[in-house]
């Protein structure tokens, strides 16, 4: 077992002295960076668990002494040949998703405990998860949607310059068609179309088919709601006949 390391688990477990040791010794970057952002009652276990499995590689050197570098001829890649904004709405991305992932380890590290302290604590975290989840679903929605061609670059630019606080007043709706391939999107036409007629059937004839006499739903709850239903699977057909006639299908 490492010395260092059994030193540590054996000692009075400091926890930047511990974080220093899993970085040292090479532990995940990632989750390197989680520990360090993250507040030491909360993240100890983690740790301490992380640096255990570490202990039992009987590494006794640091990672960077393990072999020399060898001199290599570093190849340039080319770049992506994307748009900036789109290069920063990845990165915002990514970003978004580390903070997600830090905030999922503090509630984990919370423990099963319920005491007025704790739950305050996890109060706190939600509050602040839950603007990220919404940011991140939102530039996620509308990168796919402008590499489906549903969306134009301004378009996705003007969603990325929108704050985080200001996302709400700034939203912009994705049409989900426009994140459907061509076949997905003429087959999810047919699927709509015939769920109109099934359920413009109900309110005339009571049946999914067309009867041989108009037998129309009386006014109750039932009605109402395949009313809506209809109202909304027309708005549906609508978005994909405007998405197919811009694709030219």
């Amino acid at each position: 077992m490492n010395k260092e390391i059994k030193q540590w688990l054996n000692g009075g477990r400091d926890y930047d002295e511990g974080v220093a040791l899993f970085i040292k010794y090479g532990g995940n970057r990632s989750q390197a960076r989680v520990f360090q952002n993250t507040v030491a009652r909360f993240a100890i276990k983690s740790l301490t668990y992380e640096l255990t499995k570490l202990a039992k590689k009987n590494t006794s050197a640091p990672v960077a002494g393990k072999k020399e570098a060898k001199p290599t001829t570093k190849v340039q890649k080319p770049k992506d040949d994307i748009p900036e904004v789109v290069g920063k709405v990845k990165d915002e991305i990514h970003n978004i998703w580390v903070k997600l992932s830090r905030q999922h380890l503090d509630l984990f590290e919370t423990g099963e405990e319920n005491t007025p302290e704790i739950m305050a604590e996890r109060v706190k975290i939600m509050a602040e998860r839950t603007p990220l989840m919404e940011r991140y679903n939102q530039l996620y929605e509308a990168k796919e949607a402008y590499f489906a061609g549903g969306m134009t670059l301004q378009e996705l630019e003007d969603i990325f310059e929108c704050k985080p606080k200001e996302a709400a007043k700034c939203k912009k709706t994705v049409s989900p068609c426009g994140l459907m391939t061509d076949v997905q999107l003429t087959k999810r036409s047919h699927a709509v179309q015939t769920n109109i007629t099934r359920v413009q059937n109900q309110l005339d004839y009571q049946q999914d088919k067309k009867g041989k006499a108009k037998n129309p739903m009386p006014e109750c709850p039932k009605r109402t709601k395949l009313e809506a239903k209809l109202a909304t699977l027309r708005e549906e057909q609508a978005a994909i006949d405007a998405e197919i006639k811009k694709r030219g299908l």
